[in-house]
């Protein structure tokens, strides 16, 4: 026997509410595969969308300048 048929014969014994969860498994375990076997593509678009959202059109800052920065907002934030 098939594990289909073990299912079909197991099914008429159950409840509702058991039948609702079987199908709610079921419809989950379809949406994992299908999302398995085709690649998302919504990430690569995303990545795309962000890329060059850091660049500016000044130079970058030294190391100078940004421990510059950076001590002069400790002194603020500690006074």
């Amino acid at each position: 026997m098939t594990t289909t048929e073990k299912i079909y014969q197991l099914l008429p014994s159950l409840n509702e509410t058991q039948l609702d969860e079987i199908l709610t498994f079921v419809e989950f375990l379809k949406y994992k595969q299908e999302s398995v076997t085709q690649p998302n593509t919504r990430n690569i678009k995303t990545l795309s969308d962000l890329q060059g959202i850091a660049k500016t059109s000044d130079e970058p800052p030294t190391d100078e300048m940004v421990r510059d920065d950076k001590t002069e907002y400790l002194d603020r934030k500690y006074r």
